[in-house]
């Protein structure tokens, strides 16, 4: 049905949405450093965004824990 296509659509489109402004999060934190500690920072970023992003699917219900 058309609202089905649209739930998948606007999925797509808020997936994509989060995907962009997390490589701009990233690119900011990488140029907005100080050289010294630039690909530490950076690194230390990425690293933490993947592990953020690996234990929300692992665990979708904690946030709902943290509502009820």
């Amino acid at each position: 049905t058309v609202g089905n296509m649209m739930s998948r659509v606007s999925a797509v489109l808020l997936i994509l949405a989060a995907g962009v402004l997390v490589a701009a999060f990233l690119r900011c934190t990488y140029l907005f450093t100080p050289p010294l500690v630039r690909n530490l920072l950076w690194t230390y970023s990425l690293a933490t965004t993947v592990i953020f992003i690996v234990l929300a699917h692992m665990y979708p219900e904690y946030p709902q824990i943290l509502f009820n």
